[in-house]
């Protein structure tokens, strides 16, 4: 399995934007990515269905932030500000796209977050998201959460962190899908320094992994480094790294341990 120069695993990168400062400030790096890979990139702004249903119940209230008031929520004032949203998204979206030299493409859908993001990618896409969303905590999102548990495609996490400067690590478990995270690597890895963290209890292990890998990678990327690890606890040491790459089998391991890396995690399905 070598499709490299033959297939190009990502087409499109879909980057969901609700104008919250982390999704915002992550625009610019999503945008550098995609410039590096030649592809477009859609921005997608749901307008949140839930929140629509909640302001029609006739107990709902709001506080004023200016006064502090109570008061009942003005449906034409959440519909106003949407529409407000939905531009500051979009303008910063065709921004960072003029800036990088990049097609992009802009739509606003109304649903449930995570549902119109799963629904607006197609299996050859990468869709990006931060890692949290208006608040500021370092928890993942409920958006990242129900894309990671329920997406058909690869799927980054950004943190505000620039996308394009440091190095890239892959976990390796010798899947199917450690496997393709392997060819993604090399795709956006555009020469960077590649690290491939291998799975294995024991050396025997190890070295038939890495064998694989290199089969895998056949020559492709000249700057590898192999590094063996028996537990995903230390993950800890790609701390400061930029992007891991992580096949799906993976994924639940991984992200016990999101809290203490610093990283942009890249989900391959």
């Amino acid at each position: 399995m070598n499709a490299i120069d033959e297939k190009m695993l990502i087409r499109r990168i879909v980057v969901g934007i609700d104008a919250s400062p982390h999704s915002l400030l992550a625009l610019d790096s999503v945008a550098q990515l995609a410039a590096r890979l030649h592809v477009e990139l859609v921005g997608v702004f749901v307008e949140d269905i839930n929140l629509l249903r909640t302001v029609e119940f006739p107990f709902a209230r709001e506080v004023n932030r200016l006064s502090g008031a109570v008061q009942p929520i003005d449906r034409t004032g959440i519909d106003r500000q949407l529409k407000f949203q939905a531009r500051q998204a979009q303008q910063a979206l065709e921004k960072v796209a003029r800036e990088c030299q990049v097609a992009c493409s802009f739509r606003v859908v109304r649903g449930g977050v995570s549902q119109e993001l799963i629904a607006a990618a197609e299996q050859e896409d990468l869709v990006t998201l931060g890692r949290v969303g208006w608040s500021s905590e370092q928890r993942l999102g409920s958006t990242a959460q129900a894309i990671m548990a329920r997406g058909r495609c690869m799927t980054l996490l950004h943190n505000s962190q620039t996308i394009s400067q440091l190095g890239l690590t892959i976990l390796f478990d010798g899947s199917v899908e450690s496997e393709k995270a392997l060819l993604v690597g090399v795709q956006i890895s555009a020469g960077r320094d590649v690290t491939v963290m291998v799975l294995a209890i024991q050396e025997n292990d190890f070295r038939e992994k890495q064998k694989q890998a290199e089969v895998i990678l056949g020559g492709a990327h000249k700057v590898v480094q192999f590094q063996s690890i028996s537990d995903w606890s230390e993950l800890k040491w790609v701390s400061g790294q930029d992007i891991v790459i992580v096949p799906v089998a993976q994924s639940g391991e991984v992200l016990e341990h999101l809290d203490r890396l610093d990283c942009s995690i890249l989900l391959v399905r």
